[in-house]
């Protein structure tokens, strides 16, 4: 795994409550992608809470989705944010999302 949102300005939960278009709440979703009802790509991002920090993992493919959504005791949130914010930001590139 190595995709992660780490802005400079904010912390990453803020980052992440503030351009996230929607929440699975501790539900992981079945795909690492989706189309939203405008037809904007978006990529989910797993907000994980190591006790000591939190970390907040880009899913670029389905393998480092199953990675994230593995059942390890640590507690996680999803959110669904638009591909473009992501690339804009510099977090990931457009080359690195795996259909």
């Amino acid at each position: 795994m190595g995709y992660y949102i780490n802005p400079e300005n904010m912390s990453k939960e803020e980052w992440v409550l503030k351009y996230s278009i929607r929440s699975n709440g501790r539900i992981p979703p079945k795909s690492h992608t989706e189309v939203n009802e405008q037809g904007v790509l978006c990529v989910w991002v797993c907000i994980i809470d190591n006790i000591m920090f939190t970390a907040a993992g880009i899913c670029v493919s389905a393998g480092e989705l199953q990675a994230f959504a593995h059942s390890d005791g640590r507690a996680k949130r999803w959110y669904l944010i638009p591909f473009d914010r992501l690339t804009s930001a510099g977090f990931i590139e457009r080359e690195d999302i795996v259909s």
